[in-house]
């Protein structure tokens, strides 16, 4: 990677298969205070400044992308949503949840998913970012945290208008 025009292409993902391993890491931001780093593994990766930055091992797998058929074979390929689960056996998210000490609302919140391998973060490419909707962005149990994050969380979301009909728009109604 230090090398003038070096590529993370196809090519160089056959050559080097099985031998590099890559990682995911996830930044759940709730609020601008408060940021969880996941991933599957403890890792840690040094953010923009340079400024090493941990993800817990705290998603028992990778998340998993929802993708339609016209998605797969666009020319430009776009994850629409993600699904994550968190494992939230110890209570560590508890004090984040309603009834915490220190809730903070889950909907609304972004989620970034970046792929790469190493601990610099030059070497990670985002491959979602999205936020958690109103209906089924998070659901718990007692031991798990399920997340569902859409990229296009505004445009899902959109006001109906209210349907009342008054004699200055529409003279003519009863």
């Amino acid at each position: 990677w230090e090398q003038d025009g070096a590529v993370l292409n196809q090519s160089l993902l056959d050559r080097s298969y099985p031998f590099l391993e890559f990682n995911w890491i996830a930044d759940i931001r709730l609020s601008s205070d408060t940021t969880f780093r996941v991933s599957n593994k403890n890792i840690y990766v040094e953010d923009e400044d340079g400024l090493p930055r941990f993800y817990e091992a705290r998603v028992s797998r990778s998340p998993i992308a929802t993708i339609s058929l016209g998605e797969w074979l666009a020319m430009n390929f776009e994850i629409g949503d993600i699904n994550l689960v968190l494992n939230n056996r110890d209570g560590f998210f508890n004090q984040y949840l309603p009834q915490g000490t220190q809730f903070i609302p889950w909907i609304g919140a972004e989620v970034i998913i970046r792929v790469g391998f190493g601990e610099t973060f030059s070497n990670y490419f985002e491959i979602f970012r999205g936020k958690i909707p109103h209906k089924k962005g998070v659901e718990t149990t007692d031991t798990d945290i399920k997340i569902q994050a859409y990229d296009r969380f505004e445009e899902d979301d959109i006001s109906i208008p209210a349907t009342t009909f008054d004699t200055t728009n529409y003279p003519n109604v009863d």
